[in-house]
């Protein structure tokens, strides 16, 4: 996936500077920021005039739940989680989403072709995909991504969301006891 910027701040020596935008405990509804494994993501368009984000995951190699033994390698589930942050974050941050909405994950498929290691960046690149909008807010949406550290494609994911009002999914789990 080759991308161009499109979020710009100031200028530098060849030309616009992209900006990244942080992302915060509430962008990815976590209580604690140990628990928050997304660091900021970058909006970008790519030749095509898609938007593309690009997530630099945060390794908190010594996460009591996710290092419980030693480990060599980043664990399927805190991959997995990783992903399922950014879909939390990119709504909120760049769609005008309230954080009083709840978001279910109807559906997640990921593919990994080969371990990811503790001590090099990783990135999420990924695109929205079937947004689904009423009366102008978006209902649900999917994701298209690949996890990248050192230049390779370790892990290729597509998710499901649909997202849901917290009065409303409150009403949905009463009903559903």
């Amino acid at each position: 996936m080759s991308v161009m910027t499109t979020r710009f701040e100031g200028r530098g020596e060849r030309g616009l500077i992209p900006v990244s935008v942080p992302v915060s405990r509430a962008d990815v509804h976590k209580q604690f920021k140990e628990n928050v494994f997304i660091s900021s993501i970058l909006p970008q368009t790519d030749e095509v005039g898609q938007t593309v984000y690009l997530a630099k995951v945060k390794i908190v190699s010594d996460h009591n739940y996710f290092f419980e033994h030693s480990r060599e390698h980043l664990p399927g589930l805190y991959i997995i989680e990783a992903g399922r942050q950014l879909g939390l974050a990119i709504p909120h941050l760049f769609h005008e989403v309230g954080y009083d909405y709840c978001f279910v994950l109807e559906g997640c498929d990921m593919r990994f072709s080969g371990f990811i290691n503790l001590s090099d960046d990783l990135f999420i690149e990924c695109r929205m995909f079937n947004p689904v909008y009423r009366r102008g807010k978006l209902q649900s949406l999917s994701f298209d991504g690949i996890f990248l550290q050192n230049g390779k494609a370790c892990v290729h994911y597509q998710s499901h969301i649909k997202l849901i009002h917290h009065k409303l999914l409150a009403r949905y789990e009463r009903n559903s006891a």
